[in-house]
């Protein structure tokens, strides 16, 4: 098959969650042609899906080594970094996104995660307030910003990070879930009830 070919069939697996079949075609795409970026972008982004974190280090750095700036290379490089429990090199990757792409708050939350599983929270909760309060917000950032404060015994900052996010969102589902198990460790029963059912109707 022609590379259009190829790539389109990719594109269409991929669509269609056929993920076996859309690496297949990516595969013999590089086969064909290794200078390929998207392709090679492609099966990097189903190889941190799968969990095969190498493979998608391994296909990103061939373009990097090359020279190639494409947009959010050092983005999922950094990802799959993380996704193989290397959390210095995830963050070297990551600075570099962020000097590219300052606003986007995917940098700031995955650079918080290379700080926090190197033993560094106060600094990692910064990056996570960065990427909740970003423009669109990393809403799982709220979640790690409640972690660091329960681990650390701080159930007061964790409630007011819930409760500013809620004021912020009022639609936030999994904001009113982390509201609920906090009232719940606080022994706050009824309240804890109150918000876990608030998440259920909203998701």
């Amino acid at each position: 098959a022609s590379e259009g070919a190829l790539e389109l069939m990719g594109l269409t697996y991929l669509k269609q969650e056929e993920i076996g079949n859309a690496r297949s075609s990516f595969q013999q795409l590089l086969t064909l042609n290794p200078n390929l970026y998207g392709p090679r972008v492609q099966l990097a982004e189903l190889d941190i899906r799968s969990g095969d974190y190498q493979s998608a280090i391994d296909n990103l750095q061939i373009l990097l080594d090359d020279g190639v700036k494409g947009p959010g290379l050092n983005l999922l490089l950094g990802a799959a970094y993380l996704g193989n429990k290397d959390p210095v090199d995830a963050q070297a990757s990551l600075k570099k996104y962020i000097e590219e792409k300052p606003k986007d708050g995917r940098g700031d939350y995955l650079y918080g995660l290379a700080l926090k599983a190197q033993g560094k929270p106060a600094e990692a909760a910064g990056y996570f307030e960065k990427a909740l309060h970003a423009s669109p917000p990393v809403k799982d950032a709220l979640a790690q910003l409640v972690s660091i404060s329960v681990s650390e015994k701080k159930l007061d900052s964790a409630l007011q990070y819930v409760t500013d996010q809620i004021k912020a969102d009022p639609r936030d589902a999994q904001a009113y879930l982390l509201l609920g198990r906090l009232r719940y460790m606080r022994k706050e029963t009824a309240q804890a009830e109150a918000a876990c059912l608030k998440a259920i109707s909203l998701d």
